[in-house]
């Protein structure tokens, strides 16, 4: 270990004044370190600093991770429980009187409502204010109902007609004797068959489709059910839209001539206008109250 620097005396130099005896390992006399004149003033030991961390600007920092940002809860909707669809019965839709066959015949309901359904889905004619000149001979307050109650009255009107045609009975029958022509699609003598006695020759006469088979139908017995102009519905339907045309063409339900039904014939030896009057008049809302 070196020494501090300093001067000491040579053997050829005067002598100098008496010092006092330096300590051998602390320097001073009384063991307490001392400055020499010619040493430097302590300064602090520099501060030694960590290099300085040189990256490559080329290399890639790796990424740096973050949290997914937290996405909020979807509002709850709270939907409002399924209701069932509110269904009207007949009588609180329409509030029909009931027809005149309903009380004697079990099977006619069904007849009420082809009566029903046709006049409204196809024959809507009849439900006019103005369709006949004579309504009120049937239906004193006809022009003054609504169109339910006008189909109440209709319903009334081809159930009385059936009863003095058929005396309700689908498979009622009778051979027309004063006609001198025969039937044009059987080619045999005129019938009248069915609730509103109708013929086969009605749809050519009339230009309509009844669903009328006399193809298969001759086939059957003659009072067979399953004849397709013994059917209720093919029946009353083909009636319904023989009455339209009729109506149509002459505006009046009862005429002198060229009426298809006798007892609707003014002056005729059959006829049953005032009967049906009677039972059609019976319905509350044909009254003038």
């Amino acid at each position: 270990m070196k020494s501090r620097n300093v001067n000491l005396p040579t053997p050829s130099e005067s002598a100098q004044p008496n010092l006092p005896e330096v300590d051998p390992i602390n320097g001073t006399p009384d063991g307490k370190t001392t400055l020499s004149p010619t040493d430097p003033t302590p300064t602090n030991p520099p501060l030694v600093k960590d290099p300085p961390v040189v990256t490559n600007p080329d290399e890639e920092k790796p990424p740096v991770e973050t949290a997914p940002p937290i996405k909020p809860n979807p509002p709850v909707v709270v939907r409002p429980p399924l209701l069932p669809p509110v269904v009207k019965s007949p009588a609180t839709a329409f509030n029909f009187f009931p027809l005149m066959w309903e009380k004697k015949v079990e099977a006619s309901k069904d007849w009420t409502a082809m009566v029903y359904n046709v006049i409204k889905k196809e024959e809507s004619y009849l439900l006019g204010q103005n369709v006949a000149d004579d309504i009120e001979i049937f239906c004193p307050a006809y022009r003054k109902l609504n169109e339910d109650s006008r189909l109440n009255f209709w319903g009334q009107f081809f159930a009385a007609l059936a009863y003095h045609e058929s005396g309700w009975s689908p498979v009622s029958r009778m051979v027309e004797r004063n006609f001198t022509s025969k039937d044009s699609v059987t080619k045999m003598p005129v019938v009248s068959e069915g609730l509103l006695q109708l013929s086969y020759q009605d749809e050519k006469s009339y230009n309509l489709d009844c669903g009328f088979d006399w193809n298969k139908d001759k086939e059957l017995a003659v009072k067979d059910p399953k004849k397709t102009i013994l059917d209720p519905y093919n029946n009353l339907r083909c009636g319904i839209k023989i009455m339209a045309t009729q109506l149509k063409k002459f505006r009046s339900i009862t005429l002198l001539r060229n009426v298809y039904w006798a007892p609707l014939k003014i002056g005729g030896g059959t006829t049953k206008i005032a009967e049906i009057s009677r039972l059609t008049r019976a319905l509350k809302i044909c009254q003038n109250l």
